[in-house]
């Protein structure tokens, strides 16, 4: 759940409304100045379209965060919940197509690594990983693992099925600019078709973003997505907060992207 203050309400964003979301700029992607995804492109698109249906169940009970008595966002849920979803999702598309999990086992172990340095993020040292706690310790080990098999079984390129995770994680990262509000970020390195290019997001208000190089056909591109908008206030009980959205009628929400 993307949970983000807009003027005085509260909007709310699921994660499986999200990651709608990026399997459609996954299907728009591509321009003069960005490749279109070509190599491996049914796996890669249902890694985008299906990433997070491990947050199905949760957000059909949504819970208050006792330090704030607003909904949780999905940073702030414990870590033994975050890696639960993130494997019910892996071995859910992993059973429907075994390259799609890969790509949906490493995006999951990567969030915990800085995204593999995904868009110049860090990654934790090895002394850093070895202070998580023992269930993201555990669920890294097992990913790593999982990703071991798949290659063997798949006979994957490995440089191939590493840009592949790149352009799934720009699709992620533009969505979660989109929903979660976050002022710019820097996507990629994505293929280019002079070599491996970057794209620069920057929020312009709440529901516009430029993009250079742009990434889509045209001058600017509309992504929907479905939200709920609640009052900002606190809510004394997860059933206080499953009471407000079942009278909550979900909205859509058009974020657009333009050519900067």
């Amino acid at each position: 759940m993307f949970v983000s203050l807009n003027e005085e309400d509260l909007r709310l964003i699921q994660q499986t409304d999200h990651m709608r979301q990026v399997g459609e700029i996954g299907e728009a992607w591509g321009s003069d100045a960005v490749l279109p995804a070509t190599d491996g492109r049914p796996h890669l698109l249902r890694a985008a379209y299906e990433h997070d249906r491990g947050w199905k169940e949760w957000e059909g009970s949504p819970t208050v965060d006792p330090a704030t008595h607003r909904p949780h966002d999905f940073t702030a849920l414990p870590v033994s919940m975050h890696v639960a979803f993130y494997r019910r999702a892996i071995d859910a598309v992993e059973a429907a197509d075994p390259h799609a999990g890969l790509l949906v086992s490493m995006h999951g172990q990567g969030l915990y690594l800085g995204r593999f340095g995904a868009g110049g993020l860090p990654e934790p040292s090895p002394a850093e990983v070895e202070r998580y706690e023992p269930a993201v310790r555990e669920f890294i080990a097992g990913e790593s693992e999982r990703q071991r098999r798949l290659r063997g079984a798949l006979g994957v390129n490995d440089a191939a099925v590493w840009r592949q995770y790149a352009l799934l994680q720009a699709w992620d990262r533009l969505s979660v600019l989109f929903c979660h509000g976050e002022p710019r970020m820097t996507l990629g390195p994505v293929p280019g078709p002079r070599g491996d290019t970057v794209v620069r997001a920057e929020r312009l208000d709440a529901g516009r973003v430029t993009l250079s190089p742009f990434p889509f056909a045209g001058r600017s591109r509309e992504f929907p997505v479905r939200g709920y908008t609640l009052p900002d206030r606190e809510f004394r009980s997860d059933a206080d907060l499953a009471g407000f959205l079942a009278e909550t009628a979900p909205e859509e929400i058009v974020f657009r992207a333009e050519a900067a």
